[in-house]
């Protein structure tokens, strides 16, 4: 890819320049030994100085992804989260066309978002074994559970998960992302422990 080669080309000629050999005075002109010796000393040290720096900007070059490498590596990240959950990909349509600066921006925060609400399904990378246990023997881990008295994969009571739950959250936690009833059920634990749960023995 043209941006590639371009960038190299570049960091070709930054690692060029700042590698430049050093030269030293030659015998002849070396009038104390003394001072000549600590010209070089001081030569040899701003020449290590030198290559040191040389290394750092390649390495920060290296690592500095372009929008369009943000938005492949998110995309695949995706991709992985979907698979795991047993979801469709999204489509990535036009993605690769050429956009502006400002289009891809707006891609990446796309798939960003994507990738965190998948990441919220994907409770199998994230839920603790206890809260699991726990999960299971309350509703089978059933996440849209619900009924008169109890609601989601922890069975939470009505008023307990309006008294918990943060703004913004569903109203019912049969409605709520696995990663939303498990902060509610942390709010809880923080004030309760795991006497909140009948379960929590499990």
């Amino acid at each position: 890819m043209f941006w590639w080669r371009s960038r190299e080309r570049r960091e070709d000629a930054t690692f060029s320049t700042l590698l430049a050999p050093q030269t030293f005075p030659p015998a002849s002109d070396r009038a104390d030994p003394g001072v000549c010796e600590a010209q070089e000393q001081e030569l040899c040290i701003r020449h290590m100085l030198t290559i040191l720096l040389a290394a750092l900007i390649l390495t920060a070059t290296a690592y500095a992804a372009t929008p369009a490498e943000k938005i492949a590596r998110t995309i695949t990240k995706t991709w992985t989260c979907q698979d795991a959950i047993g979801v469709p990909r999204t489509s990535a349509r036009n993605i690769w066309a050429k956009h502006s600066p400002g289009y891809r921006r707006y891609q990446l925060r796309v798939w960003q978002a994507r990738l965190e609400a998948c990441r919220q399904q994907n409770w199998q990378a994230w839920l603790p074994d206890k809260w699991r246990r726990i999960g299971v023997c309350e509703t089978g881990l059933n996440w849209r559970h619900q009924n008169s008295s109890y609601e989601g994969s922890f069975g939470f009571a009505t008023s307990s998960w309006d008294s918990f739950k943060p703004a913004g959250y569903p109203d019912h936690a049969s409605q709520a992302t696995p990663w939303q009833q498990y902060m509610v059920a942390l709010n809880i634990y923080a004030r309760y422990g795991f006497s909140g749960w009948g379960c929590r023995n499990a």
